[in-house]
């Protein structure tokens, strides 16, 4: 469809725009001008409502410029039907049936809109049997896309880079984001350059630029010339460089009709915004659905930061969008984020760690430094925001297990070998200490090989070596296992993790989960493992933390949460009649001992009722009572949490219990199998058919 610019609302003319919607292309003049006397131009700001579910159907709405969402309320969540752009058409189903709208449509970017009469509508179907048609084809399309689940609702997303502080990075970080948008999503990615003349980033990639675009050419300029600015990076992301002069009055509709054209075409705009704030920035701002603030670490650049922060208060609409991004521009950046957190008064939302070669890298070879390094830590902390934005974030859930939990490494083992992406860790008990270990950058088979050298009862047992005679928090102190973790995890924090890890413990107090992300990891897995009764509790600042499979043995709704919305999810726990079944197994061998202890000598036979009378008394012990209720319990809970992810694996092992961490092969090689009868699952899952 050709696209057209706007000046001002009463210089359009509507016969024009008629013209040119797709919906009335076919009619004649006459019918035009007719249909433009009884239409009206109406411009909303973004957020306004135009109709809500239950309103009276009233107006036809066709869109000039602009972008709206179609959506209903469901239980406080939204179900979105469509993201309507210019040319689209809505409200002619109530129109037609009478019945009240079923759906709210709001603003996305400010727009503006032609609306139609209920009666003027009525009328002209009756006149215009080419009309009637083409609405029927539309809807008949709609209702079509309404039935089909899963289809992917077309979203254009524009998303805001921004700084007050020079040199803070942005601009290399816009370029990054872009060709891992590209790469990750298979989506149209535009960048706008709003830098100088336009051209830094041309400059940079070394990149011929076709021509400058001026902002003083919207309004005049039709979409197909605005293409012959746009410039295509090899790597598939798009160009396009705007020179932005001193402020004017009306620029800021010129910016929006800009946007608005490009939403149309592209499913990503992202906007290298200049290091000022002045009002068009402001309407940018506004319009835009998602903005990084971009700081780096000096003091004087954070106060900088936390002016523009303090400023955006003002403003609901901008500062509810903003997402802070630390740049770790030096080796000696690298610090504690509370206190930078501290000074700007607001949670840092991702870190950029210190990378030396990444604008050189830039400069010299032209291509992103995502694409050219993609194993780096910085490469992977864009990766995993372009995967958030373009919402295929793929979460790994590992729940709690005790010994059980040793699969969670053969799991990581074909995940790894098959080079699955994930983006994003929960982890509970046992799950927590696999994905903090992995997290801290040992591979899976130097995770076995750490297992493995608790290959006896005793080395097993030395764990628990550090008994509580007084039992009044627990039948063991934990100091042991603190200690086997801080040689495990050394000094390395949350923020040192290789990916987002977040680890679940429970507030005994409370009875709240907690979700752990800051801080010592091994601290925040001692916390997570205190078996309640078992291993004594960690109290901090007047809570009483315990093991996280209290309420929430495998951690799906915390990946949720997150962001993902591509779950596998590992639960080891043993179902009530795979319980059974290993004690019918057991029951099987015990007979099996007994008929060949039958046929030995009398004092063989004695020692062997001797023993068996012992293990009746011992066995099970009060450890076996609560782990096994405890287990049972959380089995329920993690079943119920399974419904709601993607791929769950269940390496359960009939013939093992909860204690046996020195059969650590048996349980990580059923981790490998499993997963591998849900490869083809999990592939599709992630990459598609």
């Amino acid at each position: 469809m050709t696209r057209w610019y706007f000046k001002q609302i009463d210089k359009i003319d509507k016969v024009e725009v008629l013209r040119r919607l797709p919906l009335f292309s076919g009619l004649q003049e006459p019918e035009l001008r007719l249909l433009a006397n009884e239409m009206r131009l109406i411009e909303y700001k973004k957020g306004d409502f135009i109709y809500r579910e239950g309103d009276p159907a009233d107006c036809f709405y066709a869109i000039v410029s602009g972008r709206v969402k179609v959506f209903s309320q469901e239980e406080q969540r939204e179900k979105i039907f469509a993201y309507l752009y210019e040319g689209d058409y809505f409200g002619e189903l109530s129109l037609l049936t009478g019945e009240p709208h079923s759906v709210n449509v709001v603003v996305q970017n400010d727009a503006l809109l032609l609306r139609l009469g209920k009666e003027s509508f009525n009328q002209i179907i009756q006149r215009s049997p080419q009309v009637t048609i083409q609405i029927s084809r539309v809807l008949s399309n709609r209702l079509k896309r309404k039935d089909r689940e899963g289809e992917r609702i077309k979203e254009s997303k524009i998303i805001s880079i921004y700084s007050v502080v020079p040199q803070a990075g942005k601009t290399s970080f816009a370029i990054n984001l872009a060709g891992s948008l590209t790469l990750e999503t298979r989506r149209k990615t535009i960048v706008i350059d709003f830098n100088g003349e336009g051209d830094t980033i041309h400059t940079l990639l070394k990149l011929e630029m076709k021509n400058n675009f001026d902002l003083k050419k919207v309004g005049s300029a039709e979409g197909e010339i605005v293409q012959k600015y746009v410039t295509t990076h090899p790597s598939g992301f798009h160009l396009l460089g705007l020179t932005l002069h001193e402020f004017k009055e009306g620029d800021e509709r010129k910016i929006t009709a800009l946007l608005s054209h490009l939403a149309f075409s592209y499913d990503f705009i992202l906007l290298d915004l200049p290091t000022r704030n002045d009002v068009l920035t402001q309407n940018i701002l506004t319009q835009s659905d998602l903005i990084y603030l971009m700081t780096d670490a000096p003091r004087e650049h954070l106060l900088q930061t936390k002016e523009v922060l303090d400023s955006s208060l003002q403003h609901k609409e901008i500062r509810d969008k903003i997402r802070i991004i630390l740049n770790e521009k030096k080796p000696e950046h690298r610090a504690s984020l509370l206190r930078k957190e501290e000074m700007l008064g607001e949670k840092i939302n991702q870190v950029l760690p210190y990378t030396q070669t990444l604008q050189d890298y830039i400069q010299l070879k032209g291509i992103p430094f995502v694409i050219g390094s993609p194993t780096s830590h910085y490469s992977k902390m864009v990766r995993y925001m372009a995967r958030e934005i373009g919402d295929v974030l793929v979460g790994l859930a590992l729940g709690s297990g005790a010994a059980l939990g040793l699969a969670h490494v053969g799991v990581l083992k074909v995940l790894e070998k098959e080079k699955i992406p994930i983006d994003v860790v929960a982890g509970t008990s046992m799950g927590a200490i696999v994905a903090a270990v992995w997290a801290s950058g040992k591979k899976p088979d130097e995770m076995e090989k750490i297992a493995e050298r608790f290959s006896s009862r005793a080395r097993t047992f030395s764990l628990f070596a550090d008994f509580n005679f007084l039992w009044t928090r627990g039948f063991f102190k934990g100091v042991k296992v603190s200690g086997f973790l801080k040689n495990l995890l050394g000094s390395r924090t949350f923020q040192d993790a290789s990916f987002p890890l977040k680890v679940v413990a429970v507030d005994l107090n409370t009875r709240e989960e907690l979700i752990l992300d800051k801080g010592l990891l091994f601290e925040a897995v001692r916390a997570s493992m205190s078996i309640p009764g078992i291993v004594e509790p960690i109290l901090r600042d007047g809570q009483t933390i315990v093991d996280g499979a209290v309420v929430s043995p495998v951690p799906i709704e915390t990946l949720r949460r997150c962001g993902a919305n591509k779950i596998i999810a590992v639960n080891v726990l043993p179902s009530p009649q795979a319980v059974l079944e290993r004690r019918k197994r057991l029951e099987e061998t015990e007979e099996k001992k007994m008929a060949a202890v039958l046929k030995k000598n009398f004092f063989i036979r004695s020692l062997y009722r001797l023993r068996k009378k012992l293990r009746r008394v011992f066995i099970p012990n009060i450890f076996d009572i609560m782990m096994q209720s405890m287990q049972t319990m959380e089995y329920e809970i993690s079943e119920i949490a399974c419904r709601n992810a993607d791929v769950v694996i269940r390496p359960t092992t009939i013939s093992a219990s909860w204690f046996e961490f020195f059969e650590a092969k048996k349980f990580i090689r059923r981790g490998e199998e499993e997963t591998l009868k849900h490869l083809p699952e999990i592939k599709q899952l992630v990459w598609g058919p």
